[in-house]
């Protein structure tokens, strides 16, 4: 029978190198893996996550329905859809969700229960086979079972993704890594949920955030977190509606004079807008590709993606930008809260 650990083996086979040389090249795509890793994966000892199934697909040059299924093409007729990897999850010490939103996605089988995934950070899950740097597919609900791994929610800020456990009115969060201590809650210190995280983007969060209006879940003390919320979704909700949210955003458009001088050439554009962080990233990544083009003295990709990871990214939008050597350009994030109208 072929097995994922058997393909996996004929893939390096035919590419002629050592599984030290595998590894190597993984390391590119910021996959830690050593000639040990990869003679269990070979060996079906151990199954790779989705993220260096990745990886391997695009070291061996094939695609992600051969690595798991071993279909050179779609041809059982199966059919697959692109999850967006909304942001990062911690695997050791709670830390605030941090959101991407620069249209990361990962392909799986239409009939995975999954509605999106997060890129984890930390080591507490590496007994899970859930290493730093992975991707986790979720699902959203309520509640989980016993022995379940969950992203939990600590306080209604802090998330982390843990094994839940119950004991007789205690809850354990539990890390797969025996240099980390439980997360132990009784009835009396159990969490109270401050913060709902609205896992949608688009229509779905304004429909979200009206009805939470409308059953009065805002007015209680309740606050909302918005995965993917952007300055136009606010102008469409109003203040009344979407005061006290908080989000994350790469770019707004009154932070500071550089901030201020690209708004006011795109408003006198587009009758008075002001840019989302969208537009104002495709116009910052559009201009470091030109130039790299002007630097380098050629539009050749590959010279030119060098040029761009060599030149630093500091301009309107993106200040202490790195592009890395996985082509995945990282920079600083903002926490904002939307004011009250008596603030406008």
């Amino acid at each position: 029978m072929d097995t994922l650990g058997k393909r996996l083996k004929r893939l390096r086979a035919t590419s002629g190198k050592t599984q030290a040389e595998i590894a190597q090249q993984l390391k590119v795509y910021g996959i830690k893996a050593d000639r040990g890793t990869l003679a269990r994966w070979e060996t079906d000892k151990q199954v790779p996550t989705v993220t260096p199934m990745i990886a391997l697909s695009k070291v061996y040059g094939v695609s992600m329905d051969y690595i798991s299924e071993g279909e050179r093409e779609p041809s059982s007729g199966k059919r697959r859809v692109q999850v967006r990897i909304l942001g990062t999850i911690a695997a050791g010490d709670p830390l605030y969700c941090n959101q991407c939103f620069d249209d990361e996605f990962v392909s799986i089988p239409s009939d995975w229960a999954v509605d999106f995934g997060l890129r984890v950070k930390g080591t507490s899950m590496i007994g899970a086979d859930i290493p730093d740097g992975s991707i986790v597919l979720c699902k959203s609900q309520e509640d989980v079972d016993d022995g379940e791994i969950a992203v939990c929610i600590i306080d209604g800020e802090e998330a982390t993704l843990k094994r839940v456990r119950r004991y007789a009115g205690v809850l354990v969060l539990h890390p797969e890594n025996p240099s980390m201590e439980d997360y132990v809650f009784t009835g009396k210190e159990k969490a109270t949920v401050k913060i709902i995280g609205l896992a949608n983007a688009g229509s779905d969060t304004i429909n979200a955030i009206k009805q939470a209006k409308e059953f009065g879940i805002t007015q209680s003390g309740q606050k909302l977190a918005g995965l993917l919320v952007f300055i136009s979704d606010v102008h469409s909700l109003g203040l009344d509606t979407a005061q006290g949210m908080q989000l994350t955003t790469g770019f707004y458009w009154d932070m500071d004079d550089g901030t201020r001088a690209f708004a006011k050439k795109f408003g006198a554009r587009m009758n008075g807008k002001m840019p989302t962080m969208v537009q104002a990233g495709v116009y910052s990544s559009v201009t470091h590709y030109l130039k790299a083009v002007q630097a380098a003295k050629t539009d050749e990709g590959i010279k030119v993606a060098d040029k761009m990871r060599e030149l630093p990214i500091a301009d309107f939008f993106a200040k202490n930008g790195k592009i890395r050597a996985d082509s995945r350009m990282v920079h600083d994030m903002y926490l904002a809260e939307v004011k009250k109208p008596s603030e406008s």
